[in-house]
């Protein structure tokens, strides 16, 4: 449970982050534009009053909010300059079709031979880079046009905010298209072949993957809610730092598939830089954690003393603390589920990936070129491991375990995939100590995925035996 849990984390946090930043944007993006139902659906929220507000009131609550904060947004906003309806479904059009573009990539890369995902990641992240810096760009044009207030539709015309919500809803499907098929591939190693579905095993992983995406999900919706009516200088700041972090990521990606591919050819000092750079991509996702907490963090203290204010009884003084305390409690679940999320990929991720010691070699008989083992030491149906040291001196290890009354596995203590890694035996299972697969102890004995390189052997007069040759030549694979 716990490793599929941290395998979620850390491969859709990244993403889901970055979406809480376009978020936050694209609320400032379309900040200042009337929307028929959004104003109904705030008239509606607001008390009638018996007498109509006055330019006095207007300034008792300007005082009112300035005194608490020092920026009216914090705390209010007036009816006539609600967030356009469209926020939330850009990023949920985003969404949908990140979510449904990687499900048919993952279904497609399973079942036919149609799609090349090293290729499919490299066109996706180009393209990707080219719709950010767009982005970035159009975000601080916005902000120097309109004097550091990208909120204002006087100067903001109403094709820039378009452009800017269809960049965002791109951005939003290409970032989980590229994203998510590494996560949903997770699915297709919950049951092992020739095993029941319903296992307590598969039921861990199922639980690990969905507590995954819920912390996942909870936090970026919290950081996005925390983030809102922020300094619009602030938002393009903290924007501009989230993609220069993804990029960089990016850019790493490009150029790995792009040498790995043979399209370019690296000098010495540039390829050992490339290599470097991908062992610090881990370094993603808490810089883009630090640079999200960034506005719920410095609105903190605003929020706080916004949400316990004695008000008036103003109605738009009542609406703006519930918002200021809605924000504040957002900021809280934000700062713990970043929290949880930083601690699910370093101290989870070590207790998730600490591989067992190996159990001892047990010993056996060496009769002229023969290994002799008794059916007896290994007639209990559990994993039995055994070790033979060549002419050259390298240690061959060997596994036996009994399949059913007359027959038994016997392999290599490696496989082809995982190479000499080792199995191990959990809960009467055999698993492979490097990805953790649980084995189909009847196909022991057998090639195919991560089952133990079978070792030639025979069964006579109560012994199995190996021949000595046959573990000599199998020196290459722990060599």
């Amino acid at each position: 449970m716990l490793s599929q849990l941290v395998q979620v984390v850390a491969g859709t946090a990244p993403a889901v982050i970055l979406l809480a930043l376009l978020g936050t944007w694209e609320a400032l993006n379309n900040h200042g534009v009337p929307h028929e139902r959004s104003i109904g659906r705030c008239a509606r929220r607001v008390p009638t009053v018996e007498h109509p507000i006055h330019s006095s009131d207007t300034a008792q609550e300007s005082h009112f909010v300035h005194h608490l904060t020092g920026n009216t947004a914090l705390i209010t906003t007036p009816v006539g300059e609600q967030r356009s309806n469209r926020t939330p479904h850009v990023i949920r059009w985003g969404v949908l079709l990140g979510l449904t573009a990687a499900i048919v990539l993952v279904l497609l890369r399973e079942t036919t031979r149609l799609v090349n995902r090293e290729l499919v990641t490299f066109s996706a992240t180009s393209v990707l880079i080219v719709l950010e810096l767009a982005l970035v760009t159009l975000a601080w044009v916005a902000l120097r046009k309109n004097g550091g207030n990208a909120t204002s539709t006087a100067q903001t015309s109403w094709g820039s905010i378009r452009f800017g919500s269809t960049l965002t809803m791109m951005i939003s499907t290409l970032v989980l298209f590229t994203a998510l098929p590494g996560v949903l591939l997770q699915l297709t190693s919950f049951i092992v072949a020739g095993q029941p579905i319903f296992t307590t095993a598969t039921l861990a992983r199922v639980v690990g993957f969905i507590l995954g995406a819920i912390l996942v999900i909870v936090t970026g919706l919290a950081l996005t809610k925390a983030s809102e009516a922020t300094s619009p200088t602030a938002v393009v700041i903290v924007l501009t730092s989230g993609i220069a972090c993804w990029l960089l990521s990016q850019l790493v990606t490009l150029t790995q598939i792009a040498v790995a591919r043979s399209w370019i050819r690296l000098p010495t000092s540039t390829f050992r830089m490339l290599i470097w750079a991908i062992n610090q991509q881990g370094l993603l996702l808490p810089l883009l954690l630090l640079v999200a907490l960034v506005l719920p963090l410095r609105y903190w203290k605003a929020n706080r003393l916004a949400a316990q204010a004695n008000t008036t009884g103003h109605p738009r003084e009542r609406l703006g603390k519930a918002a200021a305390r809605q924000r504040h409690v957002a900021a809280k679940m934000g700062l713990f589920g970043a929290t949880a999320i930083l601690l699910t990929i370093t101290a989870g991720a070590a207790v998730a990936n600490h591989k067992p010691e190996l159990s001892e070699p047990e010993p056996y008989d060496i009769i002229g070129t023969q290994a002799v083992i008794p059916l007896t030491a290994v007639d209990d149906g559990h994993l039995h491991r055994f070790a033979y040291t060549t002419t050259t001196g390298v240690t061959v290890r060997f596994i036996v375990v009994q399949k059913n009354a007359v027959a038994y596995g016997v392999g290599l203590d490696a496989c082809e995939i995982c190479g000499p890694t080792g199995y191990l035996e959990r809960a009467g299972q055999i698993i492979c100590r490097l990805c953790d697969v649980v084995m189909n102890i009847a196909t022991i004995g057998f090639r195919g995925g991560c089952n133990p390189i079978p070792l030639e052997h025979t069964i006579r007069d109560g012994m199995l035996i190996i021949e000595l040759a046959d573990l000599e030549q199998a020196e290459s694979v722990f060599a």
